[in-house]
């Protein structure tokens, strides 16, 4: 089986269906997220997700390039995201927005770009952006697609491969495509044990559109103290137990074993290791043990 296996996507290009996170959610010390993708690639990690709003991608990218030249890795064989910020929404904006991404990365395309947020907003002048304070911004009304157009024109002019959108609900994405020429390849979401998000990835398969799903860990650094982590959950704990697995593994195992994309991030040298391990392909699927992890949801969710 190969290292990273791959999803095809509706624009008729390949995903690989492990990706390496960039969200540097803990502001991490500058220069850990370098090494942290420097890891990555070495140990196989072909697919990075990244955005303007993470303000890491001249990091990102700068590290990318420096560990395909050292690996000798292609630009074909690696597959990068980005993402289109909620205040870059007007239709004039969204090609600037995409090209200063492409500088930033250092990237003549991007095989993904997703639009981040359903909600478009700017900045209040002269207050400085907190994304816990809603009255740092100004809502605004962009028609998403209006939005969608302006993405669908940055395929035709060879800037991107494929499109998508990002944390869009059922509705939001019927608007999307009841007006567009090119559906959305992808809709990434959060997706973990906790947050099954089962009726959305059901409607999504329909459309023949592939599942990304972030927090796969439940992102234990955001949520310590507010809600029991993942990796001690005595359902993961037990089936690690019995597979000789880290819980961390067995988690991702389970996003990989629902046909979805699963989106990890760590800065750990060994836990980047430890997540890509291809013995984790190894733990055998079971109906208990599928149905251990995906019967039960506290609703507790990380990205609200």
């Amino acid at each position: 089986m190969n290292l990273n296996p791959s999803l095809l996507l509706n624009s008729g290009h390949t995903i690989p269906q492990l990706a390496f996170g960039t969200f540097d959610a803990i502001r991490e010390s500058k220069g850990n997220m370098t090494r942290a993708v420097e890891v990555a690639m070495s140990v196989g990690y072909h697919h990075f997700d990244c955005a303007m709003f993470y303000r890491n991608e001249k990091e990102v990218g700068a590290a990318i390039e420096s560990s395909m030249r050292k690996y000798n890795v292609k630009r074909e064989d690696i597959f990068v995201t980005s993402k289109l910020m909620c205040e870059k929404h007007a239709p004039e904006d969204v090609r600037k927005s995409c090209e200063t991404s492409l500088a930033n990365l250092g990237m003549q395309y991007l095989d993904l770009y997703l639009i981040h947020f359903p909600t478009s907003f700017k900045y209040k002048e002269g207050v400085e952006f907190d994304v816990h304070d809603p009255n740092s911004i100004v809502f605004e009304c962009c028609k998403l697609e209006d939005t969608w157009k302006a993405m669908e024109e940055l395929v035709s002019a060879g800037l991107v491969k494929s499109i998508g959108v990002s944390n869009f609900n059922k509705r939001q994405m019927e608007v999307i495509l009841e007006a567009c020429a090119i559906p959305p390849a992808v809709n990434q979401v959060e997706v973990n044990i906790h947050w099954l998000n089962t009726k959305l990835i059901e409607y999504c398969e329909s459309r023949k559109i592939v599942v990304e799903g972030y927090a796969p860990l439940g992102s234990p650094g955001l949520m310590k103290g507010k809600v029991k982590s993942l990796l001690e959950e005595e359902n993961v704990v037990e089936i690690a137990r019995k597979h000789g697995k880290a819980p961390a593994q067995v988690l991702l195992r389970h996003g990989l074993q629902r046909g979805i994309v699963v989106i990890v991030k760590s800065v750990t040298p060994e836990r980047i290791k430890a997540n890509f391990d291809r013995i984790t392909r190894n733990i055998r699927s079971t109906r208990s043990s599928d149905g251990m992890l995906s019967s039960f949801s506290t609703r507790a969710i990380v990205a609200e």
